[in-house]
């Protein structure tokens, strides 16, 4: 029996039938055709077993990043039926299966962020932005996060919810339009 392909049989049938947004439709599409190219997890000559490589991956991150700042709010629940269908097509294959369970929390984890600092894992992203060399300053219920002159966000906490102030600048260079467009399609999601 063929094994269900992610892009074809899932991806693209969550998609079809989603009633998002054309431009959420075609990042999606185009994030995991680039991402099948280089982890090679088709159904179709490739293995799927690398699904899981590409689901605990930075390309992936960055996917879930979009997804998450989608202003639709469709963003979310669309990798969510991606993510759910994923886990009934693999079941079979327990790598794929802890890939995405660990996605799908990050996912449900982060819709209860009124419920405090532990559903946004705040702790554990501290961490990590202090393992990438970010400066991170914590005082009451205000977080603030540096790097170098050219990045911060400041986080508070208070009695309506959550106040986040960001500043960013710098440069980057791409290799292709298409590279641009998606660094430009991200960042205009944040506006």
């Amino acid at each position: 029996m063929q094994r269900k392909d992610f892009l074809r049989h899932i991806v693209n049938r969550v998609l079809a039938s989603s009633g998002a947004p054309r431009q959420l439709i075609d990042e999606i599409r185009q994030q995991v055709g680039k991402a099948e190219d280089k982890y090679k997890f088709h159904a179709f000559g490739g293995n799927v077993r690398r699904l899981a490589e590409y689901l605990n991956s930075s390309d992936f991150d960055q996917l879930l990043l979009y997804v998450k700042a989608e202003k639709t709010g469709k963003g979310r629940e669309v990798m969510k039926r991606i993510l759910d269908e994923t886990l009934k097509a693999y079941m079979d294959l327990d790598e794929v299966v802890r890939a995405v369970k660990k996605r799908l929390e990050e996912l449900e984890g982060e819709t209860v962020e009124a419920q405090g600092a532990r559903a946004l894992g705040l702790e554990e992203l501290l961490d990590m932005l202090r393992e990438r060399g970010f400066m991170v300053a914590r005082e009451g219920e205000r977080v603030t996060i540096r790097r170098g002159d050219n990045f911060t966000v400041e986080v508070e906490r208070g009695q309506e919810g959550f106040h986040v102030s960001f500043r960013v600048s710098g440069e980057r260079r791409f290799s292709s339009r298409d590279d641009v467009s998606r660094f430009v399609r991200s960042l205009a999601s944040l506006a």
